[in-house]
């Protein structure tokens, strides 16, 4: 067993401007005010609004059955409730759908309307969220049908409707009162959910231990809000990472982009129909995005994916961070066509003014507004000012150069060794490129303080990946080690009490679905809100999350999927190859992954394969397929893991060797090679698994060399 390494002081990260001692300082949290008594006003008479509503269903109702709302309503509009004592609810129906249909009059326009709401009644918290432009700003409103439909009730029958005449609404001062007539009793909810607001910055390439040089996140942001000290990227590779944002909090699997590099990766392979900026605009919001996009849409023209308010798309600044072109658009349920612009300043500095120029012209409504710096990803141009900072850093802690590699995989063995004195100089390029990025959060934050939203705006800060700074003699990311997969995450979260959070969070899945929580979408992800940790409320959380990646360039590591798994104070990786080897690391004995424990538990490995099995995205396992002769039979059985139920194999590109052929059903390639010679062929698999926000069957792709030598009898092959 090797010995784990110590942390090097020479690994320490400091701000030029911050002393010896400085960091994160916890602020006192705001209190709330306690809410105040609402009483309920006189309600209408039953029998007056079951005309109005008749009423209106038959003059009012629209062609496709819908009901008109009234221009005034939508105050309390996508709010959740929470009825703390429940008890105009009748007991055991905790667990069930409700759907409300509300009748008034409105004395300004002398008409009637209906107006409906859904609402969820939780099993704990009986909360209700009601649902679209539902609410007047004040009351009363008498529930002409309340109805509640059992869901997994264990007394009700699902579907089995219960219908409840006798019950009252009221609404005022932003609260709802519920009155069960039929036993006088009165429930009123707490204040409703605000409208928030959100600013997610997402970098790129950015390890989690760097924010020590960012002082406007770590001052403004981290002493005042929460930090998770153990947020992951489920996929660490730039473009299924932010995929997988985009998509509302979907593993890579169920979004169908899995790589940065063809025939896996690129825009044209993910959905953009059905993502988080959609739904937000679909619900109010104003929706921004500037930045980086996903790879490849670059060659995507001056197109604007749907759901954007304001877009600002760069289509590329890989090399020089002065000479780009950025494509300015908007679009609604369909994608829009912007106009290509070429500016010259630096480019996070430009950035930082487009986000600044939305928040101008949208924090007067509720906005998600998506910004993506190209920073740190290489080549990490410094801004000007800021190429000369941080001479004497070095990386030199963790298992930097780890010696005994014996317990690695092959490809690790393998790996190419790398200059260091030339990976040095980038770390600190690293370093200097993000100082634009902090002074970007700083504009941003002082933009939202000036217009008096910081009460109601969500701030989040992480990055698409981690990155390996010679850890077990690697570079790079989209590798299974903790330096590629952990990264930073600082919530901002109004009245929220500032903390250090650790539980194990996926920041591409729970970030998105924590937003769809607030703004009231009702997420249905792969992801977790990440409200009650925010709250600091006691739940129970996941206890262990998949990681997986596809990579299919040679430079990168094979096929790979794994768990990470908690168990009370353990906290155990375990990860697979498509070479049929693999890893386990106890995390908390060995932090920095130095020995594999996969040969000493092997009971360990039997149950987290097993519980990795049913997890595990399609994909073809095979990298080679073996050599052929000619005039020799030739049978080659390829390999796949993933999945569910039957398979379906094809040849996507290309063709196999003359006098052999593919079973679909099977995946068998055979027959009798007729000629040498080699060939290029991409197979294509499918399951009837289904990814979840493509929404089609998941598939795999994967490009195979076939070889076929002359009859040895006759030539050898050259």
């Amino acid at each position: 067993m090797k010995a784990a390494s110590q942390p090097d002081p020479r690994n320490t990260i400091r701000h030029p401007s911050m002393q010896p001692g400085d960091g994160p300082e916890g602020l006192h949290g705001q209190s709330e005010a306690e809410p105040a008594a609402v009483g309920l006003a006189q309600t209408v008479s039953p029998l007056i609004a079951r005309g109005m509503l008749l009423l209106l269903l038959g003059a009012c109702e629209r062609q496709d059955g819908s009901v008109p709302t009234s221009p005034r309503s939508g105050a309390l509009e996508n709010r959740l409730f929470d009825f703390a004592d429940g008890a105009a609810f009748d007991q055991g129906l905790e667990n069930v759908r409700v759907e409300v249909t509300f009748g008034t009059f409105d004395p300004l326009r002398g008409i009637p309307f209906v107006l409906i709401a859904t609402g969820i009644v939780g099993v704990d918290s009986r909360r209700a969220r009601v649902e679209g432009s539902v609410v007047l700003e004040s009351g009363p409103f008498l529930i002409e049908s309340s109805t509640f439909v059992a869901t997994d009730h264990p007394g009700l029958q699902p579907g089995r409707r219960i219908d409840f005449d006798e019950m009252e609404i009221a609404a005022a001062d932003g609260r709802l009162t519920l009155t069960n007539t039929r036993s006088g009793v009165t429930s009123t909810s707490a204040p409703p959910s605000k409208r928030y607001s959100f600013v997610l910055v997402l970098t790129d390439d950015q390890r989690w231990d760097t924010l020590d040089v960012m002082p406007v996140v770590l001052e403004r942001m981290a002493s005042r809000g929460i930090t998770f000290t153990n947020a992951i990227l489920t996929t660490p590779v730039c473009s299924p990472a932010r995929a997988s944002f985009h998509s509302g909090g979907y593993q890579s699997h169920n979004t169908g982009l899995l790589t940065n590099g063809l025939p896996l990766g690129g825009e044209d392979r993910f959905d953009d129909s059905r993502t988080l900026a959609t739904t937000l605009q679909e619900s109010g919001y104003k929706t921004g995005f500037v930045g980086k996009y996903l790879n490849f849409y670059p060659a995507m023209g001056p197109y604007v994916p749907p759901g954007w308010t304001r877009w600002v798309g760069h289509r590329w600044a890989a090399n020089d961070w002065y000479d780009y072109s950025v494509v300015a658009g908007s679009s609604g349920a369909e994608p829009g066509t912007g106009e290509t612009n070429f500016p010259n300043d630096y480019l996070t500095d430009y950035q930082t003014d487009a986000a600044l120029d939305f928040i101008r012209e949208n924090s007067n409504s509720p906005f998600f507004l998506f910004v993506n710096p190209h920073a740190p990803h290489a080549p990490a141009t410094p801004a000007p000012g800021d190429g000369a900072l941080f001479p004497n850093f070095v990386h030199r802690g963790r298992a930097y150069l780890e010696d005994d590699l014996s317990d690695k995989p092959q490809w690790v063995r393998d790996a190419v060794p790398f200059d260091q004195t030339t990976r040095d100089e980038f770390h600190r390029e690293q370093l200097r490129s993000l100082q634009a990025v902090d002074r970007m959060m700083g504009a941003l934050l002082d933009a939202i303080e000036s217009r008096g939203r910081l009460d109601s705006t969500v701030f989040i800060f992480t990055s698409d990946n981690g990155l390996l700074w010679g850890e077990h003699g690697l570079t790079g990311k989209a590798k299974p080690y903790e330096e590629a997969l952990r990264v930073p995450l600082v919530v901002l979260f109004p009245s929220a009490e500032p903390r250090e959070v650790e539980n194990l969070v996926a920041a591409n899945l729970d970030v998105p679905a924590t937003i769809l929580d607030l703004a009231g979408a009702s997420p249905e992800t792969d992801g977790l809100t990440l409200m009650p940790l925010l709250l600091g409320e006691a739940t129970p959380w996941r206890v262990e999350l998949l990681i997986e990646n596809a990579a299919l360039e040679r430079n990168e590591p094979l096929l790979w999927a794994g768990l990470l798994i908690e168990r009370g104070p353990e906290r155990w990786k375990y990860v697979e190859y498509g070479t049929g080897e693999k890893e386990l690391y106890d995390l908390v004995g060995d932090p920095f992954e130095e020995q594999s424990v996969h040969l000493e538990f092997p009971h360990l490995v039997d149950e987290f394969g097993r519980r990795l099995a049913p997890l595990k995205g399609l994909a073809i396992v095979d990298t080679a397929a073996p050599d052929g002769v000619v005039g020799q039979d030739y049978f080659f059985a390829l390999q796949s893991w993933g999945g569910e139920g039957a398979r379906y194999w094809s040849i996507a590109e290309g063709l196999l060797p003359e006098g052999t052929s593919l079973d679909p059903s099977t995946g068998v390639v055979s027959g009798i090679p007729a000629e040498a010679g080699e060939w290029k062929v991409v197979l294509r698999l499918e399951s009837d698994a289904i990814a979840a926000h493509s929404g089609v069957p998941q598939s795999f792709l994967r490009e195979l060399d076939f070889r076929v030598l002359p009859p040895a009898s006759t030539s050898s092959w050259k």
